[in-house]
């Protein structure tokens, strides 16, 4: 047993002596139970500031371990921290680069005309003249449009008209001064525009005692091969070996 605990004992035992004895009756027993309460108490507050003492420093020893931890996990985090940051702003940027391209593109199509195409049908009035309808399908205006109508049967035959922008959705109507009262018709259009060139073919049958029309939009690919681009054909209308009316 330690010293300093049987010394606390001690200090113990008289206290508990003088509180049954009623306090010594003879002046000696009083003072060696005074010395034995003053050992006993001096020591009870000895053990206790030396346990607080050593509880403190234990607490501060793991607290220096923890936070040297917590210094070492920190910089760790922070470097995984940044390093996350760095690669979601690098996806940020890639997506704002992605729609600025998006956007270019949507601007140099709008001024350009994109992919945009016409396509012109032919009515007749009550005169059997032709009322001409050129209309804009695509998403954006068409620049600078010119169209060439030629007739694939009368080599004489060419119509020019000058229509300029012709908005996204929209439709240019004029009349013609030849006649439509005659069928078969088969027409070749040119459109000319800021955006290039493509053509259409229209033609017009009675098939089986029934009037029916057919339209084939196309442009040239970069090999110069013909890329059908719109069509509206009735499945019985009549077509060559590569589907072209």
């Amino acid at each position: 047993m330690e010293t300093k605990t049987l010394l606390l004992i001690i200090g113990i035992l008289g206290i508990l002596t003088a509180i049954f004895s009623g306090w010594a009756a003879h002046k000696k027993t009083k003072y060696l139970l005074l010395i034995l309460i003053f050992i006993g108490t001096g020591t009870a507050v000895c053990t206790t500031i030396l346990a607080v003492t050593s509880e403190e420093e234990k607490v501060q020893y793991e607290h220096r371990l923890l936070l040297s931890s917590y210094q070492n996990l920190s910089a760790t985090n922070k470097i995984a921290f940044v390093t996350d940051k760095i690669a979601q702003k690098n996806e940020e940027i890639a997506e704002l680069n992605k729609k600025l391209a998006l956007k270019s593109e949507e601007v140099a199509n709008y001024l350009s005309g994109g992919n945009s195409f016409c396509i012109l049908q032919l009515d007749a009035d009550p005169w059997n003249k032709p009322i001409i309808s050129v209309a804009n399908v695509g998403k954006y205006p068409i620049y600078e449009l010119a169209i060439t109508i030629l007739n694939e049967t009368k080599r004489d035959f060419d119509k020019h008209y000058g229509i300029g922008t012709l908005p996204a959705d929209k439709t240019w109507v004029n009349g013609g001064d030849w006649d439509l009262s005659s069928l078969p018709f088969s027409y070749y259009i040119i459109f000319d525009s800021r955006n290039g060139k493509f053509f259409e073919t229209y033609k017009k049958k009675v098939i089986n005692g029934v009037t029916k029309i057919g339209i084939q939009v196309f442009k040239d690919d970069k090999k110069g091969r013909k890329k059908l681009i719109y069509k509206k054909v009735p499945n019985d209308f009549p077509k060559d070996k590569n589907g072209f009316i």
